[in-house]
């Protein structure tokens, strides 16, 4: 299923309006279009069976069987169902008798990251944590309620890597910051529904100047996942600024876990430079305000 999404990414601004319309479905409903009609798959989407099938052709195969067969196989490799959610409701009435409200969100929560864990494209992970360990610079954005994750992201890879810089919007100098990319920098954009139009504008922007693209968002057909040189779509209960951000952030962790993994020594190194010159810039403070340091000058 990864490589087909990358498929219809890849060809998706060759398609009619029709077949993009189709392509959107598939990519966010595989388990419908795996398991019904062509001609159900087309009432679903307001076009016709005629333009389904086409869109099967448009994209690399015989039919829309044979389609059909490649979503299936991504099931059967599994194992396990597509959708976390499914075993959420089968298991909603028992978790109301069992549990009180408060467990039972975070059992949703637990749920969709378990989902997210059996969905993560580990070929695409590799790709990503290279992407970083190997830019030169890297610039994370998101706006909205990505703002938050972008904020930590970004964050934390200057802890482990450095140089690393979050773009705040209309706070920052967008030209500046544009000025200074190049083809061996990094723009991380994350954006998840409701998509702001800043977001896409300045990962164009950034694309102009040659920088990689690394978009972490809800599907492949997003309006930055359009844009992303390497994309990892994140499934999340909607909305995802309400309900989603427990599996956001635990993507994002394992991403940080992958860079610190795979670039050990520098990570370490950087770790280490980081808690001495939190040491060296706080040693003053705490030694004359806080109540201990008082208390051991009263008693000498």
């Amino acid at each position: 299923m990864t490589e087909l999404r990358e498929l219809i990414r890849q060809r998706y601004a060759g398609l009619t309006q029709g077949q993009q319309a189709v392509a959107r479905f598939i990519i966010t409903e595989p388990e419908l279009t795996a398991f019904n009609t062509a001609k159900q798959v087309g009432e679903w989407t307001q076009t016709s069976e005629t333009t389904v099938i086409r869109f099967a052709n448009a994209i690399g195969y015989s039919g829309y069987s044979a389609l059909q067969s490649e979503i299936r196989k991504s099931f059967i490799i599994k194992g396990v169902p597509s959708d976390p959610m499914q075993e959420y409701q089968d298991t909603t009435e028992q978790l109301a008798q069992q549990q009180d409200s408060y467990q039972a969100v975070m059992q949703k929560d637990v749920l969709y990251i378990t989902g997210a864990m059996k969905d993560i494209n580990l070929e695409l992970l590799d790709t990503a944590t290279k992407a970083i360990v190997t830019a030169e610079k890297i610039i994370v954005l998101g706006f909205r309620s990505s703002h938050g994750p972008a904020h930590w992201l970004a964050f934390t890879l200057n802890i482990l890597r450095g140089n690393t810089e979050l773009y705040r919007g209309t706070i920052d100098d967008a030209h500046a910051i544009l000025s200074s990319l190049t083809r061996r920098c990094l723009v991380i954009a994350i954006s998840f529904p409701r998509y702001t139009r800043e977001t896409t504008e300045f990962v164009r922007a950034a694309r102009t100047r040659g920088a990689k693209i690394l978009a972490i968002t809800d599907n492949e057909l997003s309006p930055i996942g359009l844009e992303g040189d390497v994309v990892i779509p994140i499934k999340t209960p909607s909305p995802s600024a309400l309900r989603g951000m427990p599996t956001i952030f635990s993507v994002l962790n394992v991403l940080t876990f992958s860079v610190a993994s795979t670039d050990k020594q520098r990570v370490q190194w950087r770790v280490a430079e980081y808690n001495q010159s939190y040491k060296t810039l706080l040693s003053g403070y705490y030694s004359e305000t806080s109540p201990d340091s008082e208390q051991t000058d009263g008693e000498t």
